[in-house]
């Protein structure tokens, strides 16, 4: 079931990326977008067999939901920060991850898809994220990781 699960998932991905690269909807590219997706399935899954997913089913769908909502939020302050008289400072965040490696790997890729932030290193040891616009007080800094991690399920669940 789950194999069936991850190849309709890539087939699909394949399908809806392949129509958006093509800018039309057209039966030709949803084909050739899914076979483009199942071949991608067939070519990671063997490397990625080993490695346990940190979110499953209804929890990753609503992880997206709260990513794309959270990248909404970013890009409105992103706009005010652009607009605003004086200029920003980025700078460069180093935060401590209390994530087990694949939530690590998923919360990185969660701050860079996020517009302002982007993810430059990910070790057990730490983040390294390039802010456009940090937050002024230290404990809000932690909370740019902190935010997606406190979505991944605890480490007594299903994991």
């Amino acid at each position: 079931m789950r194999i069936r699960m991850t190849h309709l998932l890539c087939a699909g991905a394949g399908a809806i990326v392949f129509s958006i690269l093509l800018e039309r909807l057209c039966l030709g590219g949803v084909a050739t977008g899914a076979v483009a997706g199942l071949l991608f399935a067939a070519a990671v899954r063997p490397i990625g067999k080993a490695a346990v997913l940190p979110l499953h089913g209804l929890s990753l769908l609503r992880y997206g939901a709260l990513l794309l909502a959270d990248m909404a939020a970013a890009t409105a302050r992103q706009m005010r920060a652009v607009l605003r008289p004086h200029l920003f400072q980025a700078a460069i965040l180093h935060l401590r991850p209390a994530a087990n490696e694949q939530g690590r790997v998923l919360v990185a890729n969660s701050i860079t898809l996020t517009p302002g932030t982007v993810t430059l290193e990910e070790n057990e040891t730490e983040y390294a994220v390039l802010c456009a616009d940090p937050p002024a007080q230290p404990e809000a800094r932690q909370d740019v990781a902190a935010h997606f991690e406190k979505r991944l399920p605890k480490k007594g669940g299903r994991s």
